[in-house]
């Protein structure tokens, strides 16, 4: 339960933020195969025509407490919905498969 609670506090502090060029913002925490009980967050973007990743990088990073910044931030073109919600578990397993190493 705390996992969901941290989840939904970190999406916030970016959503309150407004960073310019991001219209849609999400988290997907993965399980860390290295530390037992510990996760990684990963921030998912839909970001606004002609913004990328690296506009919106800084005030991302200024916007989150250190214990708080993804290991990566990822763009999308738009939010993956599976059954009406998020489909975060299809994102993680796509991680976890490589699909967004660089």
């Amino acid at each position: 339960m705390a996992e969901v609670h941290w989840q939904h506090c970190r999406w916030k502090t970016v959503a309150d933020a407004e960073v310019e060029g991001i219209d849609d913002e999400f988290f997907v925490i993965v399980q860390d195969p290295e530390h037992h009980r510990c996760f990684i967050p990963y921030l998912f973007v839909v970001l606004n025509k002609g913004y990328t990743v690296d506009d919106i990088r800084e005030k991302v990073k200024e916007s989150l407490e250190d214990y708080m910044q993804p290991v990566d931030i990822i763009a999308l073109p738009e939010r993956p919905f599976f059954h009406f919600k998020t489909n975060r578990i299809g994102l993680i397993h796509d991680i976890e498969a490589g699909k967004f190493n660089k």
